[in-house]
């Protein structure tokens, strides 16, 4: 598991993506929480910012420096957050290297 979720929101006339958080199983720890949970606060990049980074191969190295907090959880936990991420609801999975201009606005994730 390594689910990222991120908001397609837009602002004036050009789209920003909103990354949230990853669950992610943690191979390194042999406890009973070895998933962990990343969270950002106020991570929005416009869209060509993302494109940028993606075709540099260089964006999870970016968002992954900045993460906000940090948990450890189990496996159970990481299956429940993956559900209900989005007050309730997983959102949609659409891969972030899809979104463009005609993405509508709403709340997704990938894998």
């Amino acid at each position: 598991m390594d689910r990222y979720f991120y908001s397609v929101e837009e602002y004036g006339d050009a789209k920003e993506i909103h990354v949230s958080g990853n669950v992610y199983f943690n191979d390194t720890d042999e406890t009973e929480t070895d998933h962990r949970i990343a969270e950002w606060t106020g991570l929005s990049l416009p869209l060509e910012k993302v494109k940028e980074l993606l075709d540099d191969d260089c964006f999870f190295e970016y968002i992954n420096e900045q993460v906000n907090y940090l948990e450890d959880i189990t496996k159970e936990e990481a299956l429940e957050i993956c559900d209900t991420f989005w007050d309730g609801e997983p959102g949609t999975k659409l891969d972030i290297k899809e979104v463009n201009e005609d993405t509508p606005c709403g709340y997704y994730w990938f894998e």
